[in-house]
């Protein structure tokens, strides 16, 4: 008995004792907020289209902290067609440039979560698309709400995983609804425009 409780302190302690209430320590957590120039260069209706892509990102992170393997496969088939429906056609210069590259990258992470049917590679494959979520919001954002980069150190053998959430509430998509559910903490805020 003493030994469960002392792994379950381990990990907890791993994850920063995340709760609920979790608030990040001094220093634990950066605010990123873009200035004037970066909000007028991206163009409303690019930005728009891309917060509709992102929420269904946060779909498709929800159905996997929810471990529900057919739903996170229809919401990455869902967000291949959000993000292929993004015009582009309003950017220019270095805007166009960035988004051309992030793009690229995006898509291939897609492609490859879209074909996972399995709880376990989902996850595996939901890293470098979180990646990749992660620059299009923090390149292009801000956005009509604040989203927020969480960080749980104990995923992947603890080699450890961001993903991007519009909640300040962790809910770990690399490990569900088990123990680590809360294992996280909030690494970066993108504030709202």
């Amino acid at each position: 008995m003493f030994s469960i409780l002392m792994i379950f302190l381990v990990q907890l302690s791993g994850c920063g004792g995340n709760s609920d209430n979790h608030q990040p320590a001094a220093g634990e957590e950066k605010a990123h907020s873009h200035g004037e120039e970066m909000a007028t260069n991206v163009p409303a209706a690019f930005r728009s289209q891309l917060a509709d892509a992102i929420n269904v990102y946060f779909d498709l992170k929800n159905a996997l902290v929810a471990e529900d393997v057919d739903l996170a496969v229809k919401k990455a088939v869902a967000l291949k067609s959000a993000v292929s429906n993004i015009d582009m056609s309003t950017l220019s210069g270095e805007m166009l440039v960035k988004w051309k590259n992030t793009l690229n990258d995006l898509q291939s992470n897609i492609e490859s979560q879209t074909s996972k049917k399995d709880i376990a590679t989902q996850r595996e494959s939901f890293l470098p698309l979180s990646t990749s979520i992660i620059k299009c919001a923090s390149d292009f954002g801000p956005f009509d709400m604040p989203v927020y980069v969480q960080h749980c150190p104990m995923a992947f053998n603890n080699a450890g995983g961001d993903w991007l959430s519009n909640a300040k509430e962790v809910t770990n998509p690399y490990f569900g609804e088990g123990m680590m559910h809360h294992c996280g903490t909030i690494t970066e805020t993108i504030a709202q425009k």
